[in-house]
């Protein structure tokens, strides 16, 4: 439904049209400068011959017999009213009779490109001033010389100049035709009356040696032209090059050696397709060097040039060249070669040439009428001074989309003036309605969020909208659809609907991927518990940072025994997915019962019968030392007879010791060590954490402190590899401290109402047995002694009687 939205566009048939006689009123000079140190190669200025920069100057010739140099400064052409210049001139390093000259010239006719010539007599046929420093036996020079429209005016005698130094040298030339030459500080001439007037040209810089030579060196040069400038192009139009306009018509160049200008008409059709048109002009060529050259083109293009252009036409459209000038064997009169000819050129290719008679390009000083026109059907007829070049001359030519109307022209080597004026120019567009019917129609479309999609989105002819959606992307891309024909927009037609929007929105129904780490198993030795350092991994195609929540957290510790760890990854659409995996923490406990199974490994690969008796001997004890009866969890022992597991491991040590002294034994001993050291560990560990007990609960501080020091001389002899089980005896007497640092009685009540109270304090200690009803006044109702290993049991008959009754044990004074 898309295509209904499309109403085919009418195209109106407004022609074009241009139409000047550059009526330039009167032209005032303004003043322009070129200027270089010849630190670089100076803009606006061309280098010829042997000349070129060295050491930031102008080296035109070296002290080398037959060199030749120019320099041409393009920067300034034009009219030229009046001028100043100033530079620095070395000429010496002469040879014995150096030689042979310098000249700075203006004028239209300089030689381009320059060639080896006597340059000391002057270049081209304006204004030179000249030094020539060779004797040739005459009586001119050496002098200064003063040259106009190619005669000497006249010559003033100097010393040969052979300096090794920079001169300094200004030249000033007035509207006037005053002239003031400088040299070093002094007049050569002042004020000197010539027959000066305007030159239109450029300004040249010359020298050459023969057979003798010298250097001729320029620097620091400067020069300000007044120079002519001509009005402004007419609206839509636009001048480049050399071009200007002035006294009445455009100079597309003036009589002047290498020059170049065009004169361009913007689109007539405002982006139309330009169909025919009619295009009428005057034209004065001619008035330079005999022959003329080169001539001038009328090219009509979408792709031409913002700047200048010359007889052989510009852009890819349609051209008719006037060439004035015979690039085959450089005569014009002979009637042999490619010109003067008139030719006609579509797309680059020519289509039609025609010889002239060389007279054709010199109208006389006046202007000639030209006419170019070009039918619908693509025939061109072209007219010039009356005499009919071409007629409906089949072109093949294609209406032109946007085109432009330039005439442009150049000068060489050669030249000649190539002026126009009163150019009239009609432009028709092409009647396009008869296509609107066989137009087609299609979908453009455009959406803010091209990541989204492996395909884009598009409309087929029938309205059916397809995409497909990019690997791992979601969201909401917004989408812009203009439906658009095929005709174009000539002629202010609209060939594209009103944009519309819609929107596509891609769900993500793909739960994340979540790993979890293997099962962990972790020795801990005390403390709060185990650090779990491995994270589960978590990724989503939608989603770069799921969400990864563990229950229960990682960043908690884990107590000892296993624990089920779940782990859920969710993605920014709510979708997840779970892991799981446990922590098995060790506490001192489960250490033994692993190297319980270390060492039953052992005995498995034990080949010696020695060694095989002191490892089950040691599995024995360490089995003994694991019985549930004296532990409370996994890194606490019962008060009462908790020493034994102190006691079994220290015989199960002195047996792996003994196998370590056993120079025979194939028991790989640093297994043995491994296991011995792990002992020492664990014992430490269980003596440790009764000491922090003891004083987490306000224990008997002096007992605390010998507890502690037990532990560091139990470190101290682990640390001696010779004492080997000695360690264990001190870790055993600092965890007997710790837990009798504070007597604690454990009560029970036996029959007949009697309370029975199990004491475990230091052994053959007196304690005195007390009560209260209120744990603020107390009585003694008992003095008991400790046994050998510190225990006290005692009965109170009177407890029957006692509605609430508080006991407590403390050491006997």
């Amino acid at each position: 439904g898309w295509a209904t939205g499309i109403i085919p566009h009418s195209i109106p048939q407004e022609v074009g049209t241009f139409s000047s006689t550059f009526d330039s009123g009167p032209v005032s000079p303004q003043a322009r400068t070129f200027s270089s140190d010849f630190s670089s190669a100076p803009a606006g200025a061309a280098i010829y011959g042997n000349a070129g920069l060295v050491n930031n100057y102008l080296r035109l010739t070296d002290n080398v017999n037959g060199q030749y140099g120019a320099m041409l400064i393009n920067s300034l052409q034009g009219t030229v009213v009046s001028f100043n210049a100033s530079f620095k001139l070395r000429v010496g390093d002469g040879s014995g009779n150096a030689a042979d000259g310098f000249c700075f010239s203006l004028a239209g006719d300089l030689p381009d490109p320059p060639a080896y010539a006597a340059y000391e007599e002057g270049a081209g046929t304006g204004l030179s001033i000249c030094l020539d420093n060779y004797p040739t036996g005459g009586a001119d020079s050496p002098s200064f010389k003063l040259k106009w429209g190619g005669a000497q005016l006249g010559f003033i005698l100097t010393p040969k100049w052979n300096n090794p130094n920079f001169i300094p040298v200004t030249i000033n030339m007035t509207a006037a035709g005053l002239l003031t030459v400088n040299v070093d500080g002094t007049n050569v001439v002042a004020d000197l009356a010539t027959p000066f007037t305007p030159v239109t040209g450029r300004f040249g810089l010359f020298a050459r040696t023969g057979g003798e030579n010298q250097t001729h060196w320029v620097d620091d040069l400067v020069i300000t032209a007044n120079i002519l400038t001509g009005a402004p192009a007419p609206a839509g139009s636009a001048l480049y090059g050399t071009a200007y306009i002035a006294d009445g018509s455009v100079h597309l160049t003036d009589a002047v050696n290498g020059q170049g200008g065009a004169f361009i008409v913007d689109d007539l059709l405002n982006g139309g397709r330009l169909g025919s048109f009619n295009l009428t002009f005057n034209a004065l060529l001619g008035g330079g060097t005999t022959p003329p050259a080169d001539g001038l083109a009328v090219s009509i293009a979408n792709n031409l040039p913002a700047g200048a252009f010359g007889e052989e036409g510009a852009g890819s459209g349609l051209t008719v060249s006037f060439d004035s000038y015979d690039n085959v064997d450089g005569d014009p009169y002979n009637g042999v070669g490619e010109a003067p000819a008139v030719d006609v050129i579509w797309n680059g290719v020519t289509v039609a040439h025609t010889m002239v008679p060389v007279e054709a390009f010199e109208t006389g000083g006046a202007f000639a009428p030209v006419s170019l026109r070009l039918d619908p059907d693509g025939t061109l007829d072209v007219v010039a001074a009356g005499n009919v070049i071409y007629d409906n001359l089949p072109t093949g030519y294609v209406p032109i989309l946007g085109a432009q109307f330039g005439i442009g022209a150049r000068t060489g080597g050669l030249n000649a003036k190539h002026w126009i004026d009163d150019l009239n120019i009609t432009a028709y567009p092409v009647d396009a309605s008869s296509a609107e019917a066989q137009q087609t129609v299609h979908f453009n479309l455009s959406n803010d969020h091209p990541a989204m999609f492996a395909v884009q989105p598009a409309i087929d002819p029938n309205g059916t909208l397809t995409y497909t959606p990019a690997p791992g992307m979601a969201g909401v891309a917004v989408v812009t659809v203009v439906a658009q024909d095929d005709g174009g927009t000539a002629y202010g037609g609209q060939d594209s609907s009103a944009p519309q929007t819609f929107t596509i929105t891609v769900v993500d129904v793909v739960a994340p991927m979540i790993t979890c780490p293997p099962d962990q198993v972790i020795e801990v030795m005390g403390g709060p518990g185990a650090i779990v350092t491995v994270r589960p991994v978590a990724s989503d195609d939608c989603d770069p940072a799921p969400m990864v929540v563990c229950v229960p957290s990682l960043d908690q510790p884990f107590p000892t025994g296993t624990t089920l760890v779940t782990c859920t990854a969710t993605d920014k659409a709510g979708n997840s997915a779970q892991c799981s995996f446990t922590v098995n923490v060790l506490g001192p406990k489960a250490i033994k019962e692993q190297l319980v199974t270390d060492l039953q490994g052992l005995l498995a690969a034990a080949t010696r019968k020695g060694d095989r008796d002191k490892l089950e001997e040691a599995i024995q004890k360490m089995q003994e030392s694991l019985d549930p009866s004296l532990w409370m969890g996994q890194d606490r022992l019962q008060r009462k007879h908790g020493d034994r597991v102190f006691k079994k491991e220290r015989e199960a040590v002195k047996k792996l010791c003994e196998l370590l002294r056993d120079r025979h034994s194939t028991v790989p001993a640093a297994e043995v060590q491994a296991i011995i050291d792990k002992i020492f560990e664990i014992d430490r560990t269980l003596a440790a954490i009764a000491i922090e007990d003891a004083i987490a609960i306000g224990a008997n501080r002096k007992k605390i402190e010998q507890a502690q020091k037990d532990l560091a001389k139990g470190d101290k002899q682990v640390a001696d590899d010779k004492k080997c089980e000695d360690g264990i005896n001190h870790y055993e007497e600092a965890w007997k401290k710790a837990v009798r640092a504070k007597v604690d009685p454990k009560m029970h009540r036996g029959p007949g109402g009697k309370m029975y109270l199990d004491v475990l304090g230091e052994p053959d200690v007196r304690y005195v047995v007390q009560v209260s009803s209120d744990l603020v006044n107390w009585t003694s109702i008992a003095t008991v002694k400790a046994d050998k290993d510190g225990y006290v049991l005692f009965t109170d008959p009177g407890a029957a009687s006692q509605a609430l009754r508080f006991y407590r044990v403390v050491e006997a004074e």
